[in-house]
This record gives structure tokens, C-alpha cells and sequence, in this order.
């Protein structure tokens, strides 16, 4: 235990909805932790549980070897004796006080300040005031107020959320590296995919108040555990389907019109085939020979541009999704009523029981 954060609880709000956690995670493997789930699905609540600022109903919180909350044995360590930083939305600078200024109160003494501030580059914005500097320094400037206070955990809240989304997109490598040169444990909250891909090692993922699935960031992402899981990582293609077959490490699946085949991890009768759109690849016209085991023949039904990537609907004796550059859905001509061939590996067809 000694070296997890375990976190057994229940909170009940007075909207009642109930946050209903039991969570565990190894902080030597996971370095950033993402607390991932759609609004709503209670991710801060656990946030504030684990921080002290809010009380859980029952249960227990354990960080390394320190109790944090026992319900059973009345013990609730307040924030401060936690160690535990915080970094909210807004990032909670003082606007009256210098970039320096708002370290230093952090900070136990001033050269550990003049550290932090030199470890995130920000000692020529020193004499500077919050509103004097951009969204980005703002987020280095409460990083590192937060690190400065050598906490034994980081809390942050979404702290990409007030960015701009070019800003947000910058920040996201910087925002990880940053947590892992500082080198406490960090749980992250997001709603986020792609932050949650750029931003963590582990993830724990809530709906409904209940955590769903934890575990490695990418097992996770393309193994969910079930299809609340599968919707909510942004698992595009979730199609009810019948094993129908198993032979040599392979199942066949009946889906709609149109035959799968996966890997075998033994499921059988009713499932939910689970198909990431990015792991679909399209070709004009008629399929041809590849090594791919599904080789489907379908018909574009729509193309819908989402930025750099076109999100391409087609059907394939079942509704199928794929996610292609712009650039190539230009290239390839593809536009509505055209024949297409989607190409799937058997290994990226997800079974789960229904």
C-alpha cells in the first residue's frame, strides 16, 4: 500500500447525486493520472474529496502510508496536513501580487521560489502581474506556485479548460512535461480525449459518479471494459453483433448484413463490436486483396470536415465511421453515394459482452 493512493468513498450531494468511488492507483507507474469522464460524471467531487476540501459521507482515503480519511475510525486529515496542491480551472493567481510574489507565498522560503520560477522559465516575468502576462505563463505561474509548496500530490481541474483552443493545444506537451519534471504524482480532471492521451499514464474513468474502468492510458482507450466505458473514451463505432463462429484464435461476428472477425478473447453469443474510427481505413471503389482480415464493401453517406480531419460515415451493411485527414478525404474524392472499401485489422475490433 505504501506506494498507491486508495480512495474508497461516497459522497452524496445535495442535488443527490452521488459520487460513489473506489479507486486505486499505483503512483510509481502512474506519474499523471487522468480522472476522465463527461461532464458531470462527478470528476471534481473526487477531486475535492481527495484535497480535504470537501467530506466524504463514508469510506476511506489512504495516500502512501498516511490515512487521509476513515470514517470508521473518525479520522480526517484537514488540506494542509494532506500536502496536497491544488490547481483550479481559473489557476487562482493573486492580481495584486508579482509573478514572484505569488510563488513566494507558496514557497517555504524565497529560493525555493527562484528555483521554480527558473525551472519553468519564468524569472524574466518575475516583476510582472497576473493580468500582465499571457493565459499560458498564467498556467506556468500556478504550476509552479503549486509545486513550490513541495506538495506530496497535485490536484488540477481541468487546466486547460480557460485556454483558447490553439493556446490549449500548445500547452498540452508542456503542461506533461512540466508535471513530470516536477516530479510529484499529478491527478488530472478532463473530459478531454486527446488531453487525456497527451496529458496521462493512468486513467480512471467515471459515469454516473461510479468509477467505470482504470487502468494504462492507450489499454484502456482501446480496451474498455464496457460500452458506458467505450462511448464515453470516444469509441466511435459501437455495433451490436452475434459471435457466430471461433476458429484458430479467431471469432466471426454477424453484424447487420456484413461479416468480423476479431480476436478471439472468448466471448460468445450477443456482443458489441467496438471499432476506433482512426483504426478504419478507406479506399476508393471495390475492396482488394490485403492482409486485413475485414475487407468490407460499403457506400459514403456523408462527410462531415471536423478541422484538420473529415469525419466519414459509410455504410457497410451496418453504420461504420472513419476518421481520415482532410486532405486525403479531398485527394480520394470522397463524397456522398460513392463506393468505398473499409479496411479493418482483425486485432482493432473490441468484443464486448451484451
Amino acid at each position: 500500500m505504501a506506494h498507491h493512493l486508495t480512495c474508497v468513498c461516497r459522497k452524496r450531494l445535495p442535488s443527490g447525486f452521488t459520487v460513489d468511488a473506489n479507486l486505486r492507483i499505483p503512483l510509481e507507474q502512474a506519474r499523471v493520472t487522468v480522472l476522465f469522464g463527461p461532464s458531470g460524471s462527478g470528476k471534481t467531487t473526487l477531486l475535492r474529496l481527495l484535497a480535504g476540501l470537501d467530506r466524504p459521507d463514508n469510506g476511506r482515503i489512504q495516500f502512501r502510508d498516511q490515512v487521509w480519511f476513515d470514517s470508521t475510525t473518525r479520522v480526517s486529515l484537514a488540506p494542509q496536513q494532506r500536502r496536497a496542491g491544488f490547481l483550479f480551472q481559473d489557476y487562482a493567481l493573486f492580481p495584486h501580487l508579482t509573478v514572484r510574489r505569488n510563488v513566494e507565498f507558496a514557497a517555504p522560503h524565497p529560493g525555493k521560489a527562484g528555483e521554480w520560477l527558473s525551472r519553468f522559465n519564468l524569472t524574466w516575468l518575475s516583476p510582472r502581474l497576473p493580468r500582465e502576462i499571457s493565459g499560458g505563463e498564467q498556467q506556468r505561474v500556478a504550476l509552479a506556485r503549486a509545486l513550490a509548496a513541495e506538495p506530496a500530490l497535485l490536484l488540477l481541474d481541468e487546466p486547460l479548460s480557460a485556454l483558447d483552443a490553439a493556446t490549449r493545444t500548445r500547452l498540452r506537451h508542456e503542461l506533461r512535461r512540466n508535471l513530470v519534471d516536477g516530479d510529484v504524482p499529478s491527478i488530472i480532471v478532463t473530459h478531454d480525449r486527446t488531453e487525456a492521451l497527451a496529458l496521462g499514464d493512468w486513467i480512471a474513468v467515471l459515469v454516473g459518479g461510479a468509477i467505470r474502468q482504470a487502468g494504462p492510458v492507450e489499454e484502456v482507450f482501446r480496451h474498455p471494459a464496457d460500452v458506458q466505458v467505450a462511448e464515453s473514451v470516444g469509441v466511435e463505432n459501437v455495433i451490436p453483433g452475434e459471435v457466430i463462429a471461433r476458429e484458430s484464435g479467431l471469432a466471426t461476428i454477424r453484424v447487420g448484413a456484413a461479416r468480423l472477425e476479431s480476436v478471439d478473447t472468448g466471448e460468445t453469443g450477443l456482443v458489441f463490436a467496438c471499432i476506433r474510427a482512426e483504426e478504419v481505413t478507406l479506399a476508393p471503389g471495390a475492396p482488394s486483396a490485403s492482409s486485413a482480415r475485414n475487407r468490407l464493401a460499403g457506400r459514403i453517406q456523408s462527410v462531415l470536415l471536423e478541422g484538420p480531419v473529415a469525419r466519414v460515415e459509410v455504410d457497410c451493411g451496418f453504420p461504420l465511421v472513419a476518421l481520415v485527414t482532410a486532405q486525403s478525404a479531398a485527394d480520394l474524392q470522397f463524397r456522398r453515394d460513392e463506393p468505398v472499401s473499409a479496411v479493418i485489422k482483425a486485432t482493432s475490433v473490441h468484443l464486448l459482452s451484451r
